[in-house]
């Protein structure tokens, strides 16, 4: 881990965390969850100080500014959450249609919560988003937003006719009959993704034909797909999935 020495230069590696961090991730010890990531772990719900957090739908820490803007114990108002059409190196991070940025929304907090400036900022969001699909800013009351119906779907191997991937497999509301899908085992796979874009934080422009165009990348995966939706599905809130799987690779990655 080069990068950590060269950022840490000048400060004794020997002892230190960093040393033991490097070891760790070379032995595979801290690659999971485990006490010394819980020592280090922030908590939020301890904050009482305002908060603003901001991410992009594909920085590679959106998912934890979400649950940390989710578990902040504070009125609306006192937090604030953006979420843009981002990388984690999106400069300059434009926030609606005209040219504010992140830094302006940045020095109007300081300024209302540092200075006392009644800038009205306090009375934006709390949750201001970019919702994908319609290519709009929007703004809702909570996180996840007001009225949302969560639906569970199950990955089933029905051919969905709709993608040439491995298995063309579909997603169904009921419980399928037990089955499984086998052939993964290109080591290459997801190196032309939009996955990729997220994991370099945009090193890989967003005009990359991999983030663009996913079916070459899909050729080596496994698909699942709904049947076609009768109207517009407006898509919004936290995932999860739930995947069983097997490999006989000494350490496989699962990318979802």
């Amino acid at each position: 881990m080069l990068w950590n020495r060269l950022a840490n230069s000048g400060s004794e590696f020997e002892g230190s965390f960093r040393e033991e961090f490097e070891k760790g991730m070379e032995s595979g010890e801290l690659n999971w969850d485990n006490e010394l990531w819980k020592d280090r772990a922030v908590d939020v719900t301890r904050f009482n100080a305002p908060t603003l957090v901001y991410t992009g739908w594909e920085d590679i820490f959106f998912r934890s500014t979400l649950r940390q803007y989710r578990d902040l114990r504070m009125s609306p108002g006192r937090k604030l959450v953006v979420v843009g059409p981002w990388v984690h190196y999106t400069f300059p991070k434009t926030i609606g249609p005209g040219t504010e940025t992140i830094d302006d929304f940045e020095i109007a907090w300081f300024d209302r919560w540092l200075k006392d400036i009644r800038n009205g900022i306090e009375g934006l969001g709390p949750v201001i988003l970019f919702d994908q699909g319609v290519d709009e800013w929007s703004s809702y009351s909570q996180w996840p937003p007001e009225g949302v119906r969560y639906e569970r779907l199950y990955l089933d191997g029905r051919v969905s006719g709709s993608a040439t991937s491995l298995n063309d497999g579909s997603l169904s509301d009921s419980v399928p009959t037990r089955g499984s899908d086998t052939g993964l085992s290109d080591p290459n796979a997801g190196e032309c993704s939009r996955s990729l874009i997220q994991f370099t934080a945009g090193a890989v422009p967003a005009t990359s034909p991999c983030n663009l165009d996913q079916r070459p990348e899909e050729r080596t995966a496994f698909t699942y797909t709904t049947d076609p939706f009768d109207s517009a599905l407006h898509l919004i809130g936290p995932l999860a999935l739930t995947l069983h799987g097997s490999s006989t690779a000494i350490d496989p990655i699962w990318v979802a």
